[in-house]
């Protein structure tokens, strides 16, 4: 500024004490300095411009280097959050450019491959198809630009009945085929068919069970508005006997016949500035409608769903809500609802860095009785809430666990032995150099029963790579019966990447008559990393 004066304002640079001439010279040289010293600020202003926009660059490049870095780490140490993000990291252009190649060429149709499993395993495909159940067998699924896949097998005990012994049961037989095109994150249009052997419980044969051969089709899709919101829809139609007549009727596939028919829509919503996540669904099946993923006979079915997450503060505290319809999945189950019964909960957690982690919630709970072999669900709503906070004492590390829970139910609607209880359980956990220990106290109290449980255990590490686990248990009912009980676990190496894992229980817990029932447990695991 005082060199621009100097050049634009005369009486600055002209000194009167001097002869005009002299006094001419000296003004034209400070006003040539003057013009000198704009010159160089505006050259090293450009300078200082040009060098911002390469440090921003600079910034910028190496923060994209560093997201590679952890990609390719969480890649090493089999940390990949998800399929999508190993094949975005595989198809990235700089580590291709810089001949980094996570899959080799030959093997890079691999990819593709989202699922493969020989034996147990569950399946989920979609809400008319097959969900919500387990078979015995094969089940691959291949997804590229195109979409495949076949499961083939035997289904595991009855339709999702995991708590009913298999003997006398006739088995169920299953074929599911899915081709379609795009991919199942993004955009797809997949066309489904199944086939197979179901068993089905009728009220008009009460106590009998029918397997029936069924068989069905789908045509499911997905529209992604973007990144944040898409809707997903899937309509059927199932061939099965007709259960309004009797003998049963066999049906044809029949194109105006709508009790045979089934659709369901479903929409996810997101939105980052809100912080909020919705989700909502509404399926319809017809009365005669059969798949292996719902479960009725004679009578048409309307669910509905809603759930609802609101982030806040930064997301350190999250909110969620749920709602929903009653929904009849298993009719070899005596439930104790009604069609017009809502299900709904609340939950909340609060999360920041250096607190306790709290959490509290109140929502329904099922229960399952066994009763002479008859199959009881119960339905009733508990609250809970607990405090976790791991610090440091001195130089050690500990961690200490606060739960609260309260059974809202009585004898009336439930033969559970905690009805109306109130639960607290507190738990103390030391981080030693060469050993960890925990110390819990269980307190359970109603109005015909207190049971206090004190537990106690050391993990020690052995030798580098075996960790042997003791504790005991001492359980007092009633300040009366008191039992001890003992446990303990070892987990080793087998060979490489193979690890073989072992535990067992001697405990005890309340039975009727106030008195405390063994129940013991063992478990043996084999697991392979890849």
């Amino acid at each position: 500024m005082e060199a621009r004066e100097v050049i634009n304002i005369p009486a600055l640079s002209w000194d009167n004490s001097l002869p005009e001439q002299e006094a001419r010279r000296k003004s034209d040289s400070l006003k040539k300095n003057a013009a000198s010293y704009i010159l160089r600020y505006e050259q090293a202003k450009a300078v200082l411009a040009s060098v911002s926009r390469t440090r921003d660059s600079l910034q910028s490049i190496y923060a994209q280097s560093m997201a590679r870095v952890r990609a390719v780490q969480q890649l090493a140490n089999r940390r990949s959050s998800s399929f999508q993000q190993l094949k975005e990291l595989a198809a990235d252009p700089v580590l291709k450019a810089n001949g980094i190649k996570l899959v080799p060429g030959k093997y890079q149709w691999l990819m593709g491959i989202r699922k493969f499993s020989a034996g147990r395993s569950p399946l989920n495909y979609s809400e008319l198809t097959a969900k919500n159940i387990s078979i015995k067998g094969v089940n691959f699924e291949y997804n590229t630009w195109f979409y495949a896949a076949v499961a083939a097998g035997v289904l595991d005990y009855r339709f999702r009945d995991f708590v009913i012994r298999p003997q006398g049961r006739p088995k169920q037989y299953f074929l599911l085929t899915r081709l379609g095109i795009g991919q199942v994150e993004k955009n797809f249009l997949i066309a489904s068919f199944y086939k197979g052997n179901k068993q089905v419980f009728t009220s008009g044969a009460a106590g009998n069970l029918y397997s029936l051969n069924i068989a069905g089709i789908s045509l499911e899709g997905r529209y992604q508005f973007n990144k944040n919101i898409y809707v997903q829809a899937e309509i059927a139609e199932s061939r099965a006997p007709d259960f309004r007549f009797l003998p049963l009727k066999n049906t044809s596939w029949n194109l105006k016949d709508k009790t045979d028919k089934a659709f369901a829509v479903g929409l996810h919503f997101r939105s980052l500035k809100l912080q909020t996540n919705l989700d909502a669904s509404y399926k319809y099946t017809g009365a005669n409608f059969q798949s292996f993923s719902s479960f009725q006979t004679n009578s048409s079915l309307k669910t509905w769903n809603v759930k609802l997450e609101q982030f806040a503060f930064r997301k350190q505290l999250k909110l969620t809500a749920t709602a929903r319809s009653n929904e009849f999945s298993n009719p070899y189950i005596v439930q104790t609802y009604k069609s017009n019964l809502l299900f709904k909960s609340v939950q909340a957690s609060f999360r920041k860095k250096g607190w306790p982690v709290l959490t509290a919630g109140f929502l329904p709970v099922s229960q399952l009785t066994n009763v002479n072999g008859v199959i009881m669900e119960n339905r009733f709503n508990t609250a809970m809430g607990s405090m976790y906070h791991m610090y440091k004492l001195g130089k050690m590390k500990t961690a200490s666990t606060v739960m609260y829970s309260r059974f809202y139910n009585s004898t009336a609607d439930s033969s559970f032995l905690y009805f109306d209880a109130k639960n607290i359980f507190v738990t103390q956990q030391f981080f030693l150099d060469r050993f960890n220990s925990t110390v819990a106290i269980t307190h359970s109290r109603n109005r015909n029963y207190t049971l206090s449980v004190m537990d106690g255990n050391l993990d020690i590490p052995v030798l580098r790579a075996l960790n042997l686990l003791v504790g005991v248990k001492i359980s007092n009912l009633n300040n009366q019966v008191v039992k001890n009980g003992h446990y303990g676990g070892l987990r080793f190496p087998v060979y490489k990447k193979l690890q073989l894992s072992m535990s067992y229980e001697v405990g005890y817990i309340p039975g009727f008559g106030g008195t405390l029932i063994s129940n013991n447990t063992g478990i043996m695991q084999l697991s392979k990393s890849f």
